[in-house]
């Protein structure tokens, strides 16, 4: 089978590691680079497509109907005033590259522009492109979600362990454990020679992509910096808004809406349809009773979903509350009456734990009792009128065991991530297992192809 790699910046090293092993188990690897500070260290299939030039973005003769949701997807046109006359050039050079390498199936992200773009050249050829990427649960494991969805391509086979379901429904329930992405690796001293996050050589390396072209992901330093502060400013805003917990009034009933990180492609991609959070949340204002209040909680890693639309609003309207920072979040968590999520983990937490659940995209617990998915934000009405008069039914333990059953055979044990985040990712036991997961995978793809 020839499978081709898409770059995604330090992403590419996890994946040339992963590539090596497919290699030698006999499959034909190939390669599409579009930062080239990033490219793997092969000269075998591989297509680096060059840096359009101003007469290229100039010539922008393709205008197909995929652009407009690919510009959807685009941090640097939704945060950074970026634009779009770039993707003509680089949709004919991805489309040359594919034709090129004739892949059987395609390996990447769901992220960048770029990795946007060539999914829906696969789609357009028949072509699978796959996601891998870690799970929130079970931890130590990850999915293949197809193409740009959150749907996972098949899973390991195993049999149905009532036990072990029960544990993981109590210690995910109760929040005993965390997802992956939330520990903090631990990770021996000088094991590996990767860059730390921020560090001077991380910082060099992007800065490096910026001034030699690659300006379609990769923000203005200027701009980024003047973002950034932007954020902290607005954090500061937040602060003198917000409430704590016991200045919460007691006669009114809790809304609550975990704020999810922008940018980041579990809301911009795979919950494209609502990623605009402010106006979310305003259309639930504008439909609740009157003696409910959406309590709106910050991420913890707050970033641009931040916006002075979101501390206008919530100055505004009196039923939008801003949850003092410093609030966990099982203790809001545990006061609340209901929690409203496009694709949040905390999806599966509330089901676990039989805590209402309105769900906006795509979740594990779609298909479970304890969660009703809403087509608009003007459902939650029906979920509060449902809960008020007695009539919404939460999951019972089977269905609880299902949601894990599910969970486990969507997935195989492994660790997805680049060196730079978690260097552990890289060390030979994760490595094996990721490869074997790969391995089942193409024998599938494999299967259904002959």
């Amino acid at each position: 089978m020839k499978i081709v790699f898409i770059e995604n910046m330090y992403r590419t090293y996890f994946w040339e590691r992963i590539a090596d092993r497919l290699k030698l188990a006999g499959h034909e690897i190939g390669w599409i680079v579009q930062n080239h500070v990033y490219r793997p260290q092969t000269n075998e299939n591989i297509h680096i497509v060059p840096y359009p030039t101003k007469k290229n973005r100039k010539e922008n003769s393709l205008h197909l109907k995929s652009f407009s949701y690919i510009r959807s997807t685009d941090r640097i046109i939704n945060f950074f005033d970026g634009t779009d006359d770039h993707y003509s050039y680089y949709y004919e050079k991805f489309s040359e590259a594919i034709n090129d390498l004739k892949p059987d199936l395609v390996i990447g992200e769901s992220t960048l522009f770029h990795e946007i773009m060539i999914i829906d050249i696969c789609k357009t050829k028949n072509i699978p492109f796959l996601h891998p990427a870690s799970t929130s649960y079970p931890s130590g494991r990850f999915s293949f979600y197809y193409n740009d969805t959150k749907v996972p391509f098949q899973g390991e086979t195993l049999a149905f362990d009532e036990e072990l379901y029960d544990n993981l429904v109590d210690s995910i329930g109760k929040r005993k454990i965390v997802p992956d992405y939330m520990k903090k690796p631990v990770v021996p001293t000088n094991k590996y020679n990767y860059p730390k996050h921020k560090s001077i050589q991380d910082k060099s390396m992007r800065l490096q992509a910026y001034f030699s072209g690659e300006k379609y992901n990769t923000p203005s330093p200027l701009r980024k910096i003047k973002k950034d502060k932007e954020v902290q400013i607005l954090l500061k805003e937040w602060d003198l808004l917000a409430t704590s917990l016991n200045t919460i009034n007691d006669s009114k009933k809790i809304l609550l809406y975990p704020f999810q990180l922008q940018p980041e492609a579990n809301l911009d991609v795979w919950g494209n349809a609502h990623r605009d959070q402010v106006k979310l949340v305003q259309e639930m204002a504008n439909v609740i009773p009157k003696d409910w209040v959406i309590v709106v909680k910050t991420n913890p890693k707050s970033k641009y979903e931040m916006s002075e639309e979101l501390i206008s609003l919530i100055g505004e309207q009196d039923n939008i509350i801003a949850l003092d920072r410093n609030v966990p979040m099982s203790d809001i968590f545990n006061l609340s009456n209901i929690v409203v999520t496009v694709t949040g983990t905390i999806a599966i937490e509330c089901v676990l734990a039989n805590k209402p659940l309105g769900l906006l995209g795509v979740s594990m617990v779609n298909e479970s009792t304890g969660c009703l998915n809403m087509l608009n934000a003007q459902e939650v009405v029906e979920l509060i009128t449902t809960l008020e008069n007695g009539t919404f039914i939460n999951a019972n333990q089977e269905a609880k065991r299902n949601i894990i059953h599910r969970m486990m055979t969507t997935s195989y044990p492994g660790l997805i991530s680049d060196p730079v985040s978690n260097p552990n990712c890289v060390n030979e036991d994760n490595l094996n297992l990721v490869c074997e997961g790969f391995l089942e995978v193409m024998k599938r793809i494999e299967t259904y192809e002959n």
